[in-house]
């Protein structure tokens, strides 16, 4: 068997010679020291790298290593989900070492604790703790055995019982001579009998005795003598004065405090004897007022005096009587006089008799050990919470002078308060998350602590996100910075998923120290660049991604694969595709090494809506399956994926296929946040618009609408995108009033977002220009496409793809004035800019000569750009396969779908064009009818139908 203890001291020697980390292993744990040991074995601290912790193991030594005792005192264990309870994490055996994995503590034992300057009431709030945490063994059906001052260990936060090496199921019948130490044995045990829940207070009374007056209420050298003594412990007087300081227990006492762990108590423990014959370490006999407590003679007295172990130092007022009252009924020799439980010893600990209203009630006095000693029963109160940390970490992450600042910075329009209102809710859903996790564990019990540890650190991370842009909103602020941020407050991460968190992958972590050191602060350089990308700030996160460098060394893929998607952000952002192509795939890689499935998705949407906006719809279809793969691993339905798709179905022409997706995406159960629907809505409704469909496109307009101003405020302005899609879908229908009206709208919110020179009012001016210019205001239209047009090229430059639309539509211009040559130059010019633009019809209106190879060859599915297309077609086949194409198209709207004038016209003209002048005006009057009865060109169109 491996001598581990050896092991790690070679490892010290080698590290101080050579430098570098040769510390042994214990499957996945890296050992570090070695803090306790004892009968039981020997006590390590390790680290665990999977879950990032520190841990204690206890080695067993191999004459215990019973695998169904040791085994049983896990399972044990594992049922104490209780913060008063040392946690065990995991059992398990490796070359014949049986190990066990427990939490480990910094803290010190009870009696080392009470050498510090302590209050009586002190002592009352850590035994509470303990007797809490006692009690919670007992309803698991579990006797501690060995309740004593070494066994409950005292940190910065709770005490905790500690040591359940001799823990037993209180069913399981044992003969007493294995249950502790026992100088705190109850009577019955000392006599043999079975330990039970009522031995366990016994002890717990001796304890708390101990750490109130430096003493135990009772002595003995041998099992005998003490089985006498205790029972009579229960009549100790309280002391005069206080105990003085022994220089055994003060040694004792210095070498328990070198330990800090859950397990640094097994020193001391495990070094007691528990046979009837070995010589026991006792306490002083009490002293006090009034008669005189029964005691050992004066001769086991003199034998015992110089082997007494004193706690050096006891409280420093006199404890109450009531305090006193509660250690002596809980040493009562008759477990039937004791409480009735742990958890009414507690709960009579709990009470805070300074206030008295409705809390006391007197009960019957009853004899205890023989002596008629007064009983105050007391009103059960709930222990201490343990689950208090939340309310703490959510004000060092949006302290109150933080959110004072970001209110100044963000300013009064009604959308920022949006975003400080999300700001609020979000920190209180990480704080209600932060209690349910913790609940889960501490209250309930039903989730190991490995889970509590990990949705931890999920709820860590988040935190750590959220400060980021805490910070970078405290400003100062620009006006684009404002407007992005609410959608910055709705990309944080969910608190409630780390609620669910059940793979460790995204959170893994190197062993080494130094390295994990260096992740963390990758991490807050990450968020750094995250929050600055969010809100606009394009340079500013590319300098914090500069300050990373490279992250592949870190041994975190995670890590690596968040720099890199946050890397290709940005250089998406600048103009970088295919730099940000690389990095995509890049990160999908590291994303993939770290098992990390909701990274993996994020770096899948984010590739799948380059593709699209790349202009390779084509690509980000056929990637798809891949994605909604990845969403299947993380647990999700994939509405992200399926909304991306739906787009780019629309792209490619397939409006049934972008139809089946998007509802899809709406229908998911995934988590989708208010802007989010809205946008999948709004798609909907381009979808309806592009089949020409305005009527059907509108209720999803109006719906995305909505959700958007309660998502963002009525006057943020992406709300000028929703109000451009209405106003095209009115311009369709010929509403050209309504809709010019919804374009000053959007303007205006644009305007008072980002002023009148900012490239986002580019998108307003081109939108409301071609209205003007159905409404043959071709002036009006002629101004603000070339202010549109001046806008994005001071904003992008002279090549870049976002000048197309603009150019093309000015080419639209050109065609309504006659001059059919400037506008096949424009045409041709856009073509360039922006591959992706289909003006194959347009370029046949201003006389461009168009080919069968140019244009498309079936009817499905129709759009109205296809459907322009096709009609072009028409004239330029055989008369036969000319006037089959005709009568499918005519077809096409004879179906059980809504008949909208975008499409119809083409098509009239189409069958006007092979002679069928009957059907081209039945269509153009059924046209006619659909429009709204305002002057525009789509009227004119139908008119001229008619009149041919």
């Amino acid at each position: 068997m491996r001598d581990l203890v050896d092991e790690l001291l070679q490892a010290k020697v080698k590290a101080t010679l050579f430098g570098g980390d040769h510390a042994p292993r214990l499957g996945r744990l890296v050992l570090l020291d070695r803090i306790g040991s004892g009968a039981m074995g020997t006590v390590f601290s390790a680290y665990d790298p999977r879950l990032d912790r520190k841990v204690a193991v206890k080695l067993i030594a191999a004459k215990a290593a019973d695998h169904d005792r040791v085994l049983g005192e896990a399972r044990a264990l594992a049922k104490l989900a209780h913060p008063n309870v040392v946690a065990v994490h995991d059992v398990g055996e490796l070359d014949g070492q049986i190990y066990i994995v427990m939490e480990l503590v910094e803290g010190v034992p009870l009696r080392t604790w009470i050498t510090g300057d302590r209050e009586w009431r002190d002592v009352v709030r850590v035994m509470r703790e303990a007797a809490a945490g006692l009690a919670a063994a007992h309803r698991a059906g579990l006797v501690h055995r060995d309740i004593k001052p070494d066994n409950i260990l005292i940190g910065d936060d709770r005490a905790r019982i500690v040591d359940f090496g001799l823990a037993q199921d209180h069913h399981h019948r044992d003969d007493g001579r294995t249950a502790g130490t026992p100088s705190y044995m109850a009577p019955e045990v000392l006599d043999d009998r079975a330990a039970t829940p009522a031995s366990d207070q016994f002890s717990f009374g001796v304890t708390l005795y101990e750490a109130l007056y430096g003493m135990r209420p009772h002595a003995g050298r041998t099992r005998a003598e003490l089985h006498e003594a205790a029972k009579l412990a229960a009549s100790a007087r309280p002391p005069r004065s206080r105990a003085t300081v022994d220089p055994i227990a003060a040694s004792a006492s210095a070498s328990a405090s070198a330990s800090a762990s859950a397990s640094a108590s097994e020193s001391a423990s495990e070094s007691e004897s528990a046979s009837g014959a070995a010589p026991e370490s006792g306490a002083a006999s009490p002293s006090g007022t009034g008669p005189p407590s029964p005691r050992p003679a004066p001769s086991l007295l003199a034998r015992t005096d110089q082997a007494l172990t004193r706690i050096p130092r006891a409280v420093r007022a006199q404890p109450p009587s009531w305090l006193h009252a509660i250690a002596a009924r809980a040493l009562a020799a008759d477990p039937l006089r004791r409480f009735p439980s742990m958890a009414e010893l507690a709960a009579a600990l709990g009470r805070d008799r300074r206030r008295r209203r409705g809390v006391i009630a007197l009960v019957a006095a009853g004899a205890i050990a023989g002596a008629s000693i007064g009983v105050v029963a007391y009103r059960q109160h709930e222990t201490t919470d343990p689950c208090t940390g939340g309310p703490a970490r959510r004000a060092s992450m949006w302290p109150a002078d933080r959110a004072e600042v970001v209110k100044r910075a963000l300013g009064t329009a009604s959308w920022t308060q949006k975003a400080l209102a999300a700001l609020d809710e979000t920190a209180s859903r990480w704080e209600r998350s932060y209690r349910a996790v913790c609940e889960a564990t501490r209250i309930r019990g039903d989730q190991s602590d490995t889970l509590l540890d990990l949705r931890m650190r999920c709820l860590d991370r988040a935190a750590d996100r959220f400060t980021a842009l805490g910070l970078a909103l405290a400003g100062p602020l620009d006006g684009s910075s404002r407007a992005e941020a609410t959608g910055a407050v709705s990309a944080l991460p969910d608190p409630a998923a780390c609620e669910t968190l059940v793979d460790a992958g995204e959170l893994a972590r190197p062993t080494d120290p130094v390295a994990r050191g260096r992740v963390a602060e990758a991490e807050r350089v990450i968020d750094r660049a995250w929050a600055a990308y969010e809100l606009g700030r394009y340079a500013q996160a590319g300098d914090a991604l500069e300050e990373l460098g490279d992250t592949r060394a870190l041994g975190a893929p995670a890590v690596h694969a968040e720099g890199l998607v946050i890397s290709a952000a940005v250089e998406s952002r600048v103009g970088q595709p295919a730099a940000a192509a690389a990095l995509l795939e890049a990160a999908l890689v590291a994303a993939a090494a770290a098992k990390a499935p909701e990274l993996e998705l994020d770096v899948w949407a984010r590739l799948l809506r380059h593709e699209l906006f790349a202009g390779t719809p084509a690509k980000a279809i056929e990637w798809s399956t891949f994605a909604l793969a990845a969403a299947a691993r993380a647990g999700k339905e994939g509405a992200e994926i399926e909304g991306i798709v739906g787009e780019a179905m629309r792209d490619a022409g397939n409006l049934a296929g972008a139809r089946a997706h998007l509802a899809r995406a709406l229908a998911s159960k995934d988590p989708l946040s208010g802007e989010r629907r809205a946008l999948l809505e709004m798609n909907t409704g381009a979808v309806e618009l592009a089949a020409g469909l305005p009527g059907a496109a509108e209720p999803a307009l109006r719906r995305a609408l909505e959700l958007a101003r309660g998502a963002l405020g009525e006057d943020h302005p992406t709300i000028a995108i929703y109000l451009d899609k209405l106003a095209a879908a009115a311009r369709v229908r010929g509403q050209l009033h309504a809709a010019l009206a919804l374009h000053d709208q959007s303007l205006a919110v644009r305007m008072a977002a980002f002023g009148k020179a900012d490239r986002a009012v580019a998108t307003g001016l081109l939108g409301r220009a071609r209205t003007l210019l159905e409404a043959n205001r071709q002036g009006e239209a002629a101004h603000d496409a070339a202010s549109a047009l001046e806008l994005r090229t001071a904003a992008y430059g002279t090549s870049s793809p976002r000048l197309g639309e603009v150019v093309a539509f000015q080419g639209d211009l050109a065609v309504a004035s006659g001059d059919l040559a400037r506008a096949r130059d424009l045409y041709g010019h856009a073509q360039t800019l922006d591959r992706r633009l289909d003006l194959v019809a347009r370029r046949a209106a201003a006389g461009a000569i168009v080919t069968l190879d140019d244009l498309p060859t079936s009817i499905e599915p129709l759009t109205i750009d296809r459907a322009a297309a096709l009609a072009l077609r028409v004239p330029l086949l055989p008369p036969e396969q000319a006037r089959t194409l005709a009568f499918a198209l005519r077809s096409h709207l004879a179906g059980p779908g809504p008949f909208d004038p975008a499409l119809a016209l083409p098509i009239a003209e189409a069958l006007a064009a092979i002679g069928d002048r009957t059907g081209a005006a039945e269509i153009a009057t059924r046209t006619l009818a659909q429009l709204a009865d305002e002057p525009s060109r789509a009227r004119e169109r139908a008119a001229k139908i008619l009149v041919k």
